[in-house]
């Protein structure tokens, strides 16, 4: 249970903090490809959507100014 709640910390935080996100990107992966919870795996999988979405904006943003 510990760990579920970490990576779902993690993952929230990489979801605010481009530059979080950037920094911890290959552990979230190490996590996906190596964790035997399915749960962990599910949750990264979905977190790594929300930032694709998030940050895309982000950028969309940034390119019109």
């Amino acid at each position: 249970m510990l760990q579920i709640s970490a990576v779902s910390c993690l993952c929230k935080l990489m979801c605010v903090s481009s530059e979080f996100c950037e920094a911890n990107l290959q552990l979230l992966f190490t996590l996906l490809e190596r964790s035997p919870s399915e749960i962990i795996r599910a949750n990264i999988a979905i977190a790594v959507g929300d930032m694709a979405i998030c940050f895309n904006r982000c950028q969309h943003h940034h390119r019109r100014r």
